[in-house]
């Protein structure tokens, strides 16, 4: 969570068919690197200017927290200018 403030990351929302992570207006992300997940991976769209969605099925709480890691991961050395 403390990673995710950290970000600019407002809300994530994952259930077992995907969800969303709802960004902060001015998020301390570089936008190359959503824009770069978005174009390249079907599985992330994005739902509006601040929210990112994603559709890919999430069985457990485990596949969860990986995704949140890899989308952390990421974001993480990518920050805003």
């Amino acid at each position: 969570r403390l990673d995710g403030e950290r970000l600019g990351i407002r809300r994530i929302d994952l259930g077992r068919r995907g969800g969303r992570i709802e960004f902060q207006p001015h998020p301390d992300i570089d936008p190359s690197s959503i824009i770069d997940l978005v174009q390249n991976d079907p599985d992330y769209r994005m739902d509006g200017g601040e929210k990112l969605r994603i559709v890919k099925e999430l069985p457990d709480a485990e596949a969860r927290f990986e995704e949140l890691a890899f989308i952390f991961e990421r974001f993480h050395g990518r920050h805003a200018a």
